[in-house]
């Protein structure tokens, strides 16, 4: 889920202040994805971008 977010990100933007992520974004693999938080009904997964050397934290909320 959190890596087809980040792909979507690259090309749509969904109205948020930063805007749409850069193209290099779409190559990441599930590899560069990880939980990095849960609690409760609350997660946060972290992609990890090597090649420009950023990361992205998504939250989810499951119901």
């Amino acid at each position: 889920m959190a890596a087809k977010a980040t792909q979507k990100l690259t090309f749509k933007d969904f109205g948020f202040k930063v805007g749409k992520l850069n193209e290099n974004w779409k190559n990441l693999t599930i590899e560069n994805f990880k939980l990095h938080a849960a609690e409760g009904n609350r997660y946060v997964v972290r992609a990890n971008n090597k090649t420009i050397a950023q990361v992205l934290s998504l939250f989810f909320l499951s119901a």
